[in-house]
């Protein structure tokens, strides 16, 4: 389905936004995780979504053909670039979802646009603030080493995200295209992405406590995470779901922190009957 689909870009607060929308039904906005660019998703994964939903992915600021002011990013200003983005599209209400730092954000912006939130899925994620447990400090420096090659970097990561023979079979095929957008991100970029990062955890009063309230006023929400993820830790996912009432919890067995490539299948159908899609297999 994705073949069927539009690209541009709509002026942000801070510079350009690129987007790209495919698939038929009410409109599905997915926030990427940590440098991760609108490309990145997996296409089984999307296809299964744009079954339903009109799939809306977006560069972050800097990543892909994004720009913007990087001395002031933050999960805020992020959050502020997808509104602007929906403003700019004409989307009024809208299902949000997040992987990973892509879950920070969209967690921002549902606080900040609540009558314009249908649904929200929260991937591999965490609700931030001083409650949130992080990740052993290893997996944060690799998460934010610039050194070596784009190629050496991304097997690094896809170690981290994947199990073993996973990371392998995605670099044997999707490598050298992954090696490229990685090859496009700065070190300063993945410094003001990792300060953002940090900026995320010392929140005070982190948009979970909003949320909280959101759910008790009926917004939908799923949280799915895969029990062997290294990058942020599942009783994350197990500590948010009793704060929010309804909440679906959805662990996944076997799943690292990129649970989308290892089950894009059952995934993407599972986010399909919680947001309702029809024609589901």
């Amino acid at each position: 389905m994705t073949e069927r689909e539009e690209r541009g870009t709509v002026e942000g607060p801070s510079g350009s936004i690129a987007w790209r929308r495919f698939g038929e039904g009410p409109p599905l906005l997915m926030v990427n995780g940590f440098t991760g660019s609108k490309e990145t998703w997996g296409p089984i994964f999307l296809d299964s979504l744009a079954g339903g939903a009109t799939v809306i992915c977006a560069d972050l600021r800097g990543i892909g053909e994004s720009t913007g002011d990087l001395d002031a990013l933050s999960v805020g200003s992020m959050a502020t670039d997808m509104e602007a983005l929906l403003d700019g599209l004409g989307v009024g209400r809208v299902d949000l979802l997040g992987w990973s730092m892509g879950g920070f954000i969209v967690q921002e912006l549902a606080v900040r646009i609540p009558d314009r939130v249908k649904a929200l899925c929260l991937l591999s994620t965490d609700q931030g603030g001083p409650d949130a447990v992080r990740p052993d400090p290893e997996v944060t420096r690799i998460m934010a080493d610039p050194s070596g090659s784009p190629e050496e970097q991304i097997r690094r990561l896809l170690d981290l995200i994947l199990p073993a023979e996973w990371a392998a079979r995605v670099y044997e095929v999707a490598g050298e295209q992954i090696a490229g957008h990685r090859g496009e991100v700065s070190p300063d970029l993945i410094a003001a992405y990792a300060r953002a990062r940090e900026e995320w955890y010392a929140l005070a009063a982190p948009p979970i406590d909003r949320i909280e309230e959101m759910t008790a006023a009926g917004l939908p929400v799923l949280i799915s995470c895969g029990l062997e993820d290294r990058v942020v830790p599942p009783i994350n996912s197990e500590r948010m779901s009793p704060r929010l009432p309804g909440a679906w919890l959805a662990p996944f067995a076997g799943g690292h922190h990129s649970v989308m490539a290892q089950e894009p299948r059952r995934l993407g159908d599972l986010i399909g009957v919680f947001l309702g899609h029809p024609g589901l297999r």
